[in-house]
């Protein structure tokens, strides 16, 4: 685990965009238009489900607030696949598939994700 101090909206507009796609994606599978095949690997599922549940736990009375994360590898993987995903999310919006477009907040939050340093990169 790793403590970074989040700027709470940016964290929370982020849960907000990915729950709304994932509920996107599964909608479009129940319907036949989205292949069921294409989900995340396991580590990855386990670590944005650690990250939702952190993100759920920040306080609503505060501006920032330190988050207890996973570890550097494993946000790095997750934001790996998230960045290697954001073409098809965006495909998703156009097609009428998904109505979350990305917000600027929650593009803020995945780049700080995905710049967490591991123990030995922050001494």
């Amino acid at each position: 685990m790793v403590t970074e101090t989040v700027v709470v909206a940016d964290a929370r507009a982020w849960a907000a965009w990915i729950r709304g796609v994932r509920a996107d994606i599964a909608e479009g599978m129940r319907d036949g238009h989205i292949n069921p095949a294409l989900g995340a690997p396991e580590h990855v599922h386990r670590t944005l489900l650690d990250v939702l549940a952190t993100i759920d736990g920040l306080p609503h009375d505060r501006d920032v607030a330190e988050a207890e994360l996973p570890d550097a590898e494993r946000l790095h993987a997750l934001t790996g696949h998230l960045a290697g995903r954001q073409r098809w999310f965006d495909q998703l919006v156009e097609w009428g598939l998904s109505r979350h477009a990305r917000p600027q907040a929650a593009i803020r939050f995945q780049k700080q994700l995905g710049s967490v340093r591991t123990g030995e990169q922050r001494a």
